[in-house]
């Protein structure tokens, strides 16, 4: 985990066991965000969870086969 202050804005970002990003959180007097990430077999990106002020949406990644 570490921890960034700028602005009246405190980021923190969130690593897995293998040092994978899978969580950044953003928070400041009146805002809020959150985004967490979820990998797939293949240690890609596979969708994406946001949360900004409460309301909470979720981002499906696909890949083409190459």
């Amino acid at each position: 985990m570490g921890q960034f202050y700028e602005c009246g804005i405190t980021a923190t970002y969130y690593y897995d066991l293998i040092d994978r990003s899978c969580k950044y959180k953003e928070a400041g007097t009146d805002y809020s965000m959150i985004l967490e990430y979820g990998s797939n077999e293949m240690d890609q990106v596979s969708y994406v969870f946001e949360t900004i002020a409460g309301d909470r949406r979720s981002i499906d990644i696909t890949y083409d086969d190459i």
